[in-house]
């Protein structure tokens, strides 16, 4: 948005008068500090990195269209949630992801255990591409998987089997996805099965409003 713009807005929503030029020098001060926290030195190693994007309807010039949000968050060594970095672009590609995997390796990160992502065609190979020992977990939604909740659930991997037969239609289309991460600790379930980026971001939102 321009300086008008935003003096427009402000005056019609808040019945504020503020200056185009006061609107101008704020603008600067957090333009350059969107750039410092977009290329803040990172962690050398995330256990976790969840990677979405999120379809956001933006005004560009006047003109209202939608654009696509590439988030990155990571899950440091102390189990804490940290937003790598958001970049903005047209559409979502794999392309583009890579060059997001880049510039996280650019910032000091050296090791990514687990990449959760959705199916999107090319991005597994994206990040294994930079980082090639990354294991990677695509979204459980994405997979289709509802049928396969009581699975996910089970305390013991041989319940867990049983509860996804290939003989249940529910399961047979996910199965094999499904077993490259079975064995993995029941603790560490809940991150990584349930949800995408984009839909804890969501949650976020809807909590912090």
């Amino acid at each position: 948005m321009k300086s008008r713009d935003i003096e427009a807005h402000l005056a019609e929503v808040y019945g504020a008068k503020v200056s185009r030029e006061l609107i101008s020098n704020i603008t600067e001060v957090v333009v350059d500090e969107i750039k410092a926290w977009q290329s803040r030195p990172l962690d050398e190693v995330y256990p976790i990195l969840y990677i979405d994007g999120l379809r956001l309807r933006i005004a560009d010039n006047g003109v209202v269209g939608t654009k696509v949000a590439y988030l990155a968050i990571g899950v440091d060594l102390d189990g804490r949630k940290h937003a790598l970095g958001c970049w903005i672009q047209d559409s979502e590609g794999a392309r583009f992801w890579q060059k997001v995997i880049i510039d996280l390796r650019n910032r000091g990160v050296r090791d990514i255990l687990i990449a959760c992502c959705d199916g999107l065609t090319g991005l597994p190979d994206a990040i294994r591409s930079i980082f090639p020992d990354t294991v990677i977990q695509t979204s459980s939604i994405n997979n289709g998987s509802a049928g396969m909740v009581s699975a996910f659930t089970c305390t013991t991997t041989g319940r867990a089997h049983a509860n996804a037969s290939p003989s249940r239609s529910t399961c047979r289309p996910v199965r094999p996805w499904w077993l490259r991460g079975v064995d993995r600790p029941a603790r560490a379930a809940p991150p990584l099965w349930a949800v995408s980026a984009e839909m804890r971001f969501r949650a976020g939102l809807a909590i912090a409003g």
